[in-house]
């Protein structure tokens, strides 16, 4: 029952999930394509899977509610830390940094080191991801217009984005820029 899964504090984040079976985000990524079937879409963008693993410190089983474990494995593709300077506060892997939250028994995301979410968006040699802040007049161009008209929000089918739309210009484009779908 839910109430149990609260309390027990098995309902958790990607990170968190990262944390306590000392995972990569690949890794939980896979693991939450195993379990596929075992997941549900609670709102658009927002799914919770229930899945099983051993967990490493315990070596015991054990199964978590996970909110959208498959992002961080789909982000490790695109994004990479930093490389690691002199006096960098950052640790050089995610996994190292994992290791040290679980080691210090951290329950919630919230007691997380703010530095466990800093990653640059420099591609990692399977990809790459581009950043753009863009700022406009609210009464002259609604947020949802600018998603739909401008980046071209669709469902989950990016041929059906509003045509001069970004994303309808990329997937129109795709052969030229070298882009498989």
């Amino acid at each position: 029952d839910w109430e149990t899964v609260v309390k027990e504090k098995r309902a958790v984040t990607a990170i968190s999930a990262l944390a306590r079976w000392r995972l990569t985000g690949r890794q939980l990524e896979e693991l939450w394509h195993e379990h596929e079937s075992q997941t549900k879409l609670l709102a658009p963008g927002l799914y919770c899977g229930k899945l099983t693993n051993v967990n490493k410190s315990t070596q015991k089983l054990s199964t978590l509610y996970v909110i959208n474990g498959f992002y961080l494995g789909m982000k490790e593709r695109y994004t990479t830390l930093p490389p690691p300077t002199k006096n960098s506060i950052l640790p050089e892997t995610d996994a190292d940094h994992l290791n040290t939250i679980a080691e210090n028994d951290h329950d919630n995301e919230e007691e997380l080191p703010e530095q466990m979410f800093h990653n640059s968006l420099i591609g990692n040699g399977d990809g790459g991801v581009y950043c753009f802040v863009v700022e406009w007049s609210g009464g002259e161009l609604a947020w949802k217009d600018f998603l739909r008209n401008i980046v071209g929000t669709t469902a989950n089918d990016i041929a059906q984005a509003e045509k001069g739309s970004l994303q309808r210009e990329i997937y129109d484009r795709r052969e030229e820029l070298g882009l498989t779908v």
